[in-house]
């Protein structure tokens, strides 16, 4: 029980630093794109370019959203199975 209870806390803090890592990644990618809009790095006047920074983005921010959304299911279900292990023995 020792055993499989200290493998759940790895797996814990495994998806713990996943999802704070991938949270601040796309907070940095958001400021990113802020700072760049704003500062005119991207210059928004083509419809070409309008598509692809959105296309790319609305990408990025898709796959962080559903990873972030796996992270936490983990998240949620390894303490319930630690408390479950504790009232077994």
């Amino acid at each position: 029980m020792n055993i499989r209870k200290n493998l759940l806390d790895i797996h814990y803090q495994k998806y713990l630093v996943l999802y704070t890592t991938t949270l601040g990644l796309v907070w940095t990618y958001i400021i990113g794109m802020l700072v760049a809009v704003t500062t005119n790095i991207f210059v928004m006047v083509d419809a070409l370019h309008v598509g692809v920074i959105a296309s790319i983005s609305l990408l990025v921010i898709g796959i962080a959203s559903y990873e972030i959304k796996k992270f936490k299911k983990h998240l949620i279900k390894i303490p319930k199975e630690i408390k479950k292990l504790e009232y077994e023995t």
